[in-house]
């Protein structure tokens, strides 16, 4: 969905035909372009006009009218009560929408009253805990796209005050963009969207980029991105985009932006990420089947989150690599180190979010309690970690001096969570001088209505109170009073009075509600300050925390499934004995395990060709050696009996394809695009693996194309390590001139009642697909297999001439 950021609503102010009301939404409107305005009136929030019929479809309201006021007929209205606030707008966040609330202030008629917006929520701005997911960053991404095929970008996670910036490349940028998976993009007006990332995210316009820059100068007067200008524009269109959305009172959580780019990190370019499943399914949105859901045995949110970014970002130093090995293996010789840390971190509330909030000095009480409450696990995990050898986790239980003093500090302030206040009564001598006030003359009024029920006549009196009127007796209409009672108004059942002593304790109450209001908010003020000074302890503490938490889930796994570690180096070489894959291996009974081995620089094994029938596990064992090579560069564990890694610089797949009907391009135009991209990004560090190259188009064509490319990638000028899976069985007869090529196959059972794929991988090229037998599995029927099988047997002899003219043609 794409927001025009300044549209002007339909109708305007200045439109008389409306009264008040209708005209006091418009005017609001007309102020907060691009958005879809929440107007309170009374109880509910009414949406009004086309706005009404697009949230009625959306949240399933019913669409209905209201007057309009004025000499207009009636105009289209939805509401809802504000007590379904907080359920409608995470739905209507996650749609796309940018969402105004409008609050009503009190006094006057609900068509006098004064209304404004309180706050402005975007997919990318959200901060409050109730409208975000746990288990993943929310982004807001601006996207800067020059001619010279530079691409800046800028990102922040409001929620806990990331915020970076860098300039990549097309493919590099649209990496970025796939592993952000940002909830809202901002693009300048006159740019344009990447391809191919609208249709699941929100994307907003916004005005002109000439004082970006200027904006992320004023706001970090000493940081410098002069040498990364699209960036630096980029990052100047979150700052401005903030100032615009986020309440004027608000302090901003974010510091100066980060540099970042693609640094000491494993490559995986978006259809990698695709291909492989790491964080979520290509079948269907989620991450159900992933390897994050395989691998996930978190206790945090954090470390979930942590977990998902170490996946989508594995390492290529071996220093890097070798520390979180040793973690693990330390986590996993001590089952009651794993069991004490997992209690420990379970008793940790999202303290990454919870700083986050305190930076911006915009936590709860909730908030200020929980962040307490972290404060004091600290002792306890200095108990369970200060015998480690890991210098990492002995980290854990490092002093926090300004975390302490916070907690010692909410700890005098803040009432126990049971209690109907927020704030403790020996707060402050003010706090409890106000509280004995109202708490006295909360008494008195209890003793002085049933003193006045007692007199004759007046049973049925009660004591009422409301914003406009104050505090009333009220009585039924009729009633004998005496004589000294006010008369205040009345309704057509009741009549409302006050007396001299009521009026007196009103005063005293009032005084002492407002005393007690102001100087909790005094109170907890100062601890929000006090919080935000404790702000960068606690996101070094919630660092650790999360990545304590993603080790013990990786440890868990391994010790659940029996992993090994692997040997990581600098080597040319991937090795694999007994490798299974980490997915699918929980998934079934029995798994069948095979090795794998590459090696690079056009040695034996650099590519390996391999072939076999559909469903016989070629797929299944290309994916594998790939995920176990990423594991080992996250410094997990591996499903394998041993395995050694040679440090891989990127990862490319080109695995399976669908077409892109939204940007006109046919499924072999999409195969065809990533295998470019392949080709063009690969170098003699990386790892390549392709399925089923030229499927797309004709036989002749995709058997030239297929050859040709894997032929390049044996030849140079680059020469990766590579897997290139194929039906066209005529292309290891490269390996005949190659030498660097070696053929692997999906083995095959032949029986008398048909076939059976034992899922092997064994060494060779197979002379046949099989899949007829498929087809037969697949329930297709007889006369079409009988007619296959003929048309089969004519044209055999055709590819065996094909195969030896290929040959000659790699000779020459």
């Amino acid at each position: 969905m794409i927001v025009e950021q300044g549209k002007p609503p339909r109708k305007t102010p200045a439109d008389r035909r409306y009264g008040e009301l209708v005209r006091q939404y418009l005017e609001l409107r007309e102020q907060h372009p691009g958005v879809i305005l929440l107007f309170r009136v009374g109880s509910f929030y009414e949406i009004l006009f086309d706005d009404a019929e697009l949230v009625a479809g959306v949240l399933g309201l019913k669409l209905s009218e209201r007057p309009s006021g004025g000499s207009a007929g009636p105009v289209p209205q939805c509401g809802f009560s504000h007590h379904a606030l907080d359920s409608f707008l995470p739905r209507l966040l996650s749609h796309g929408y940018r969402v105004a609330v409008c609050e009503e202030e009190d006094g006057g008629t609900d068509a006098l009253r004064e209304r404004s917006v309180v706050r402005t929520l975007t997919p990318g701005t959200v901060t409050d805990p109730r409208l975000l997911r746990e288990d993943r960053p929310t982004y807001l991404l601006a996207v800067v796209m020059q001619k010279d095929d530079v691409t800046g970008l800028a990102w922040t996670d409001l929620s806990v005050g990331e915020f970076k910036a860098g300039e990549f490349d097309r493919e590099g940028m649209a990496a970025e963009i796939q592993r952000l998976d940002p909830a809202e993009i901002l693009i300048p007006k006159d740019g344009h969207v990447p391809e191919g990332f609208v249709a699941r995210r929100t994307v907003t316009h916004v005005g002109s980029t000439r004082a970006a820059a200027a904006h992320l100068r004023a706001a970090y007067p000493d940081v410098s991105l002069a040498d990364l200008p699209s960036a630096e524009i980029a990052a100047g269109m979150i700052v401005e985009y903030l100032a615009e959305t986020q309440a004027a009172t608000e302090q901003s959580p974010l510091g100066p932006p980060v540099v970042a780019g693609a640094g000491d990190v494993l490559r995986l370019d978006a259809a990698t990420q695709r291909h492989l499943e790491l964080v979520e399914t290509e079948r269907a949105p989620g991450r159900n089947g992933s390897l994050l859901e395989t691998l996930d045995r978190t206790a945090t949110p954090m470390g979930r989150r942590m977990l998902r970014d170490w996946l989508l970002r594995p390492l290529t130093e071996l220093p890097k690599i070798r520390l979180r090995q040793r973690i693990i293996a330390e986590l996993l010789a001590d089952d009651a180190l794993r069991e004490s840390l997992r209690a420990r971190l379970q008793a940790v509330a999202d303290l990454e979010r919870l700083a986050g909030r305190a930076a911006g000095k915009r936590s709860s009480v909730e908030d200020l309690r929980l962040l307490a409450q972290v404060a004091d696990v600290v002792p306890d995990l200095a108990d369970t970690v200060n015998g480690c050898s890991s210098a990492f986790l002995r980290m854990l239980a490092k002093p926090r001096p300004q975390l302490a003093a916070f907690a010692e500090k909410a700890a005098g302030t803040l009432a126990p969570p049971e209690s109907s206040h927020s704030v403790r009564k020996e707060a402050s001598a003010a706090l409890a001088f106000a509280m004995e006030e109202i708490e006295e003359t909360m008494a008195w009024q209890s003793s002085y209505i049933a003193a006045l029920q007692r007199l004759p006549g007046l049973p049925r009196v009660k004591l009422e109170r409301t914003n406009t009127q104050g505090m009333f007796l009220e009585v039924p209409v009729n009633t004998a009073v005496p004589a000294t009672w006010i008369r205040r108004g009345g309704l057509q059942k009741v009549e409302r009075y006050t007396t001299p002593e009521l009026e007196e304790h009103a005063v005293r109450l009032a005084e002492a509600e407002e005393t007690m209001s102001a100087e909790v908010a005094r109170l907890l003020a100062t601890l929000r300050e006090a919080a935000s000074a404790a702000m960068m302890e606690a996101r070094d503490l919630a660092k650790h925390l999360a990545a304590a938490d993603a080790l013990l889930s990786l440890a868990a796994i391994a010790a659940e499934r029996g992993w090994v570690q692997p040997v990581v180096d600098d080597s040319d070489s991937v090795r694999i004995e007994g490798g299974r894959h980490p997915v699918i291996e929980g998934l079934v009974a029995s798994f069948q395990p095979n090795d794998s081995l590459l090696e690079a620089h056009g040695a034996q094994n650099q590519v390996v060709v391999l072939t076999g029938p559909n469903m016989a596990g070629k797929s299944t064992w290309m994916r594998q050696t790939a995920l176990i090579v990423l594991l080992a560069q996250v410094g997990s564990y591996v499903p394998a009996r041993e395995a050694t890694i040679g440090v891989v610089d990127a990862i490319f797949t080109r695995i399976g394809a669908v077409d892109d009907l939204a940007a006109g391009r046919s499924t072999f135009m999409v195969e065809m695009l990533e295998t470019a991209t392949v080709l063009q990004g690969a170098t003699d560090k990386s790892l390549v693996i392709l399925d089923e190259i030229g499927r797309g188009t004709s036989t002749h064509d995709g058997m030239a194309i297929a050859w040709a490319v894997v032929e390049y990638l044996a030849k140079g000028p680059v020469r990766p390590r590579t897997i290139a899976a194929t039906h066209y069985h005529e292309l290891a007869a490269l390996q005949q001139v190659y030498p660097q090529v070696s053929l692997r196959q999906a083995s095959v059972e032949e029986r008398s009642d048909g076939v059976v794929f034992p899922h092997r991988i064994e060494p060779g090229a197979a002379n046949r697909s099989f899949g007829i037998e498929v087809a037969r599995l697949a329930n297709l029927p007889p006369a079409v297999l009988d007619r296959a099988r003929e048309v089969a047997d004519a044209i055999e002899p055709l590819s065996a001439e094909i195969a030896r003219h290929l040959g000659t043609v790699a000779g020459s």
